[in-house]
């Protein structure tokens, strides 16, 4: 799954840790957000999002040993600001060698979709309740069509955004058929809920349309999408889904 990375965050964590190491030289005060005790929570919320558990504990214990020792108006005392000078080397190694380990995707910004939206996958355009009701692979799949537009992989993008309504597709036949769709494919579903009295038409009719005009078209090996067209696949599909799944 595609993480997002505020990179101004970076810059941020690099000013807090040398702010800290020069407690090791010069007198600051240890509470409020703009002194030590600030600057240690951003620097321990930093590591929390790195994934380095043990380091944000760290920090938290030695948070806590200020805030038992000293009162508001305080300022470090030359033992305590030569401890955190060392701890502050030790973390900002550790720092540097969790950043080295990540690779940075610099997103597709031309998309017209709210890219905040598509890092957070299906989560981002549906809610939990809809979430649940949306078969797994179909949400997965989903997922990929996310970070594929992101990184401005269009055709991939449109075939992963099909899958999603043909996995749906099967879901609703199964709920209104009470039969398993097994290894059905879009036209014999859509032909087998025909059978039933009073199916939904309209719906039936738009997915009839997206398989002859949309699917089977993009199944061809030359077929390619362009980004105003897969946006537009796009959005067709979340209607779509959100249709299926009532």
């Amino acid at each position: 799954m595609l993480k997002k990375t505020d990179l101004i965050d970076i810059f941020l964590m690099g000013r807090k840790t040398r702010y800290l190491k020069d407690c090791e030289y010069h007198t600051r005060r240890v509470k409020g957000e703009a002194f030590i005790i600030g600057n240690l929570e951003i620097l321990k919320t930093r590591f929390e999002e790195l994934n380095d558990k043990r380091t944000a504990k760290q920090i938290d214990r030695f948070i806590s040993y200020l805030r038992r020792k000293y009162k508001k108006e305080d300022g470090i005392k030359d033992s305590d600001g030569e401890d955190l000078g060392e701890k502050i080397k030790i973390w900002e190694d550790r720092a540097l060698n969790l950043l080295s380990e990540k690779i940075s995707i610099e997103v597709s910004l031309s998309t017209i979709l709210n890219y905040s939206q598509l890092l957070e996958g299906s989560k981002g355009f549906f809610e939990d309740s809809q979430l649940r009701k949306i078969p797994y692979i179909a949400r997965k799949d989903l997922d990929d069509c996310c970070y594929c537009l992101l990184i401005g992989l269009s055709t991939p993008s449109a075939l992963m955004a099909l899958r999603v309504i043909e996995e749906c597709l099967k879901g609703y036949y199964k709920r209104k058929t009470k039969k398993n769709p097994k290894k059905l494919e879009w036209g014999p579903l859509t032909d087998g809920i025909k059978k039933l009295p009073n199916y939904d038409k309209d719906l039936i009719t738009h997915l009839d349309n997206l398989r002859k005009n949309l699917r089977n078209k993009a199944m061809h090996p030359e077929r390619r999408f362009d980004q105003r067209e897969m946006e537009e696949i796009f959005v067709t599909v979340l209607r779509t889904v959100e249709d299926l799944i009532k």
